[in-house]
């Protein structure tokens, strides 16, 4: 027995801290200064993290409960609103934002059925947002022998709520696609142009859909009500719980573009890759 003890070894775990400057915010704010961002690189290595997702048993991804993650998200929406100075006003504004997802996730339950069937539930990240993700710099070590390329190292996953994590792979690439509209759209002038975000955010997912082999005239709908709905998340967890309600409303706005294009045909790769940006 007392050999036994002796041989147990003893494990450390080492952690490496990321420097900050490797954040994609970081790289996005940049960029909007000039310096270029890779969406190619990005969308790749998403695409790579999501080939490798185990697929998610039960019923996550079906039009029930999607229905019902709707109803918890639109309930903290509408809070969110009513958390606002002059909260009246912004639900006048955005509060129609809710019923119009709920008449497209009754619209789309065949598409979310056959998503579910083809097997595009997967155990996934659920917050893909750009202060999750870090650009691991590509390096060369002993004299050029041995190359590590650029990583897309991905922290800080959804783990205390399953109905958040297993989901669709369009649900989790939404939340990045409009967390880069957030970091491109020019906020300090009198006009937003929220369509020149678009633009770089379209970039990104027309990569990722082509890199999953998933460009179909399926995708682009679901694109458009899972990214309203990432940006209904974002605006009423920045009111809620981050006391971020400036960064709230931006999320807001880009909400209400979204949702506007609800419903609105795609019938070319030209219209699917400007999502109805018109």
């Amino acid at each position: 027995m007392n050999s036994l003890k002796k041989s147990r070894a003893e494990y450390a775990l080492v952690m490496m801290c990321l420097k900050e400057n490797w954040r994609l915010d970081y790289h996005l704010r940049l960029s909007r200064l000039g310096k270029d961002v890779s969406f190619d690189f990005i969308a790749k290595e998403v695409a790579q993290m999501h080939r490798q997702l185990e697929n998610s048993t039960g019923n996550y991804g079906m039009p029930k409960s999607i229905s019902s993650k709707l109803n918890l998200n639109s309930e903290l929406f509408l809070e969110a609103l009513r958390e606002l100075s002059n909260g009246q006003s912004y639900i006048s504004k955005y509060g129609w934002i809710s019923e119009c997802m709920s008449q497209a996730c009754i619209i789309y339950s065949e598409l979310f059925r056959r998503r579910y069937q083809n097997c595009h539930i997967k155990r996934c990240h659920g917050d893909l947002k750009a202060s999750n993700l870090w650009v691991h710099p590509a390096k060369t070590l002993f004299f050029g022998l041995k190359k590590y390329p650029q990583q897309l190292l991905a922290l800080d996953c959804i783990d205390f709520n399953p109905e958040f994590c297993h989901i669709d792979t369009l649900s989790d690439v939404a939340m990045l696609a409009v967390d880069i509209e957030m970091h491109f759209t020019n906020w300090t002038g009198a006009y937003k142009d929220l369509e020149y975000a678009q633009n770089f955010a379209n970039v990104f997912l027309d990569c990722y859909l082509r890199e999953m082999q998933e460009y179909s005239m399926d995708a682009w709908p679901l694109l458009r009500y899972y990214m309203t709905e990432k940006a209904m998340v974002c605006a009423y967890v920045s009111i809620l719980y981050d006391g971020q309600p400036e960064l709230g409303e931006r999320y807001l706005d880009i909400a209400y573009v979204h949702a506007q294009q609800l419903g609105k045909p795609i019938e070319t790769s030209t219209q699917q890759l400007a999502l109805g940006v018109s």
